[in-house]
């Protein structure tokens, strides 16, 4: 089957604003999936926070409230800290997606 995905890196900080990009949704009701590299054996850089959070997310520039729960069909997208469902079932066709840095305070 393969891989039917398309994979992104970015890295932010509380200051750098959205970053924006836009992606083609060729089958409709496929989710979005946020994954970060693990920090094998602690070694995670000082200060790093994990993505879910600690990140803000809007779908053509509204804002998207994740899902508390993913659904069970989705579960294993949601994997501990590492990858999570930011949004349930995307239309087919052009979006696209923002993400700021958005520790909570005290983070």
């Amino acid at each position: 089957m393969g891989y039917v995905d398309r994979k992104v890196l970015f890295s932010s900080s509380a200051t750098s604003g959205e970053a924006t990009f836009a992606i083609d949704v060729k089958t409709s009701s496929r989710p979005l999936v946020a994954c970060e590299a693990p920090c094998p054996w602690g070694r995670c850089p000082a200060g790093r926070l994990p993505l879910k959070g600690n990140v803000r997310w809007t779908l053509d520039g509204a804002a998207v409230a994740l899902p508390a729960k993913p659904p069970a069909a989705l579960k294993i997208y949601d994997v501990k800290d590492t990858c999570h469902v930011v949004i349930e079932a995307l239309a087919a066709g052009r979006h696209v997606v923002g993400l700021t840095f958005a520790p909570p305070p005290g983070a």
